[in-house]
């Protein structure tokens, strides 16, 4: 969600297992979501400040203008409510130059 970045609005998708034990860093600043493929999972973060309820935002997993290849159709996944009232990426790109300007 930095808009001077030259991948702003670009996705990228891993897929971590059980077997290979990878993990993933997310650097501050980036959209990350995930799909569990598996009936049980676990998802650790480590983070690097105490969390902000106040400063969290939900982006669309299925918006139209990203376009996230999933590998599942929308209506196979079970979404949490919090999840269903998140912004688009139009919403939230405002909501960014609404905040860079203040």
């Amino acid at each position: 969600m930095r808009p001077e970045s030259s991948t702003f609005g670009v996705y990228h998708i891993e897929i971590l297992d059980e077997i290979e034990k990878k993990q993933l860093y997310i650097p501050s600043g980036f959209a990350h979501g995930f799909l569990t493929l598996s009936a049980e999972a676990v998802v650790l973060y480590k983070v690097d400040a105490p969390y902000h309820p106040e400063a969290e935002r939900s982006l669309r997993f299925d918006d139209e203008t990203l376009q996230i290849e999933w590998g599942l159709s929308a209506d196979s996944c079970i979404v949490s409510e919090k999840d269903r009232r998140a912004l688009s990426w139009n919403e939230a790109v405002d909501e960014l130059s609404v905040v860079g300007a203040q």
